[in-house]
């Protein structure tokens, strides 16, 4: 690998925590590769921070004041002055492990037909804890991360590094809400993109940080708009039927909860039927290697299904099918046709055979939950208080006779529900509690959350999930 390449690495800065942006400049400071400038764009409002930086006695420091016009202004600064023959993303509390461009660039020199390379990462919180691997296991190559960018975003933004090339080229951050996204999906469709398929770099995230501090839902309705775009772009599909909260993302479908419960068949069809229309629109036009995109259309009608406890003993059989084809690769929809004796041609009747099975089962739920009971809510995390204040909500207008009787968190802390104050338990202790049923707030992590639940000695009929509160009008 040569080693006279430069790197330019731009940090954005927006009122920082000193000792996050510390840690943050070291890290590439001391990288085990030495030639880079490190762009730093300071748009905060703190003088500390700047006298910090200038103090620094490192001429590879290229420090730049601008003016407060949003990350994609500062972005494209950045891009404007490089002066690499490649590009990398740091943000300002996060951590590059020490071989991070090392091996960035040694990738790019030996994969020439690549112009974008992220890494793997992992989230750390405040005291520089791990919370989650995000390992993005079978994401390394251009045709996973193409299929999984319907539905996700496998190219962690400040682990990127560019060609100058591309820079070269035009491609610059629109003034957008999840601006990185929006650029992935306007390149991949002619750029190639990969990971190293290693963590090299760990993923700052608490309250005040930049991904939770700026408008959620504004985020949301933008990485939408982008997948809508992207889909239309990269498959050419007619998408006109379909609503917003049809395209978003795995892990922001707590957003569109209340919209979700409130048609839960319907939405769950839809879903279906837009699947089965990406997975023949490849067929026909062959733009994403087809292996890739069942693995991803597999994962996706699973984690649909999930919104939804299964009462019917159909729906238990269609979804054990459905698992089975995340693991053996075959398309879902072929498993579900075998499952309820349709042919797969066979649109029609085998939509009609879904609607009737969820419809009838969405009935059933909705009994559940009109029936006095007690219960525990599992997770205090975000989508659990969701969870806690929808069910709130729905007590305070007498439409959730349930009765809450406490909550698990491996946390020390407090909640408060009806006036009422609630200290955490741990799972060990729920043996000791009268409870009918158990909701597990996490989408993610239910089957693990279960698992660990039913060793316990907790009952499978017990164990629900969140998704009946929405059902609940």
């Amino acid at each position: 690998m040569s080693r006279d390449k430069l790197i330019s690495v731009i940090m954005p800065i927006y009122n920082s925590k000193l000792s996050f942006l510390v840690a943050s400049i070291d890290s590439i400071l001391n990288q085990t590769y030495h030639n880079i400038e490190l762009i730093i764009v300071d748009s905060s409002d703190k003088n500390d921070i700047r006298s910090l930086i200038q103090q620094r006695d490192d001429r590879r420091i290229c420090y730049r004041f601008r003016e407060k016009n949003g990350i994609s202004d500062a972005l494209n600064y950045g891009l404007d002055i490089a002066k690499g023959d490649f590009i990398a993303r740091m943000d300002a509390d996060d951590i590059a492990l020490p071989q991070r461009l090392e091996k960035q660039v040694a990738f790019l020199d030996k994969h020439s037909d690549t112009d974008v390379v992220g890494t793997y990462f992992e989230r750390i919180d405040i005291d520089g804890n791990i919370i989650e691997n995000k390992s993005l296991l079978g994401m390394g190559n251009y045709e996973a991360i193409k299929s999984n960018m319907i539905f996700d975003n496998p190219i962690g933004h400040p682990t990127v590094m560019f060609r100058k090339k591309v820079i070269d080229a035009g491609w610059r951050y629109r003034n957008v809400y999840a601006e990185d996204y929006d650029l992935w999906t306007r390149m991949l469709p002619s750029v190639k993109f990969a990971n190293v398929e290693e963590v090299l770099l760990q993923y700052r995230q608490y309250e005040d940080s930049t991904s939770f501090t700026r408008s959620r839902y504004a985020i949301v309705s933008s990485v939408v708009h982008s997948t809508k775009k992207y889909l239309k772009d990269l498959l050419h599909l007619n998408i006109l039927n379909n609503k917003d909260m049809d395209f978003a993302k795995n892990y922001y479908l707590y957003f569109f909860s209340d919209e979700i419960g409130k048609e839960l068949t319907g939405y769950i069809m839809r879903q279906f039927s837009l699947l089965y229309q990406i997975y023949l629109k490849n067929q026909e036009i062959r733009v994403i290697e087809s292996a890739s995109l069942i693995h991803v259309l597999n994962k996706r009608w699973k984690t649909i299904i999930e919104l939804t406890d299964f009462i019917l003993p159909e729906l238990n059989k269609i979804y054990e099918r459905v698992t089975s084809s995340v693991r053996d690769q075959i398309f879902f929809v072929e498993l579900i046709a075998e499952t309820v004796d349709c042919n797969m041609a066979d649109y029609e009747k085998l939509y009609g055979i879904l609607s009737q099975v969820f419809y009838r089962n969405e009935q059933l739920l909705k009994e559940t939950f009109s029936e006095k009971k007690n219960f525990l809510i599992y997770g205090m995390g975000e989508q659990g208080r969701f969870v806690l204040e929808r069910c709130e909500r729905l007590a305070e207008v007498n439409k959730l006779p349930w009765c809450l009787k406490g909550i698990v968190d491996r946390r020390k802390l407090e909640v408060t529900f009806l006036g009422y104050t609630y200290s955490s338990i741990s799972k060990e202790e729920i043996k000791d509690i009268d409870y009918d049923y158990i909701i597990i707030s996490s989408a993610w992590y239910f089957e693990d959350i279960k698992k660990e639940l039913l060793q316990l000695g907790v009952k499978e009929s017990a164990i629900i999930r969140d998704s009946g509160l929405y059902l609940i009008e």
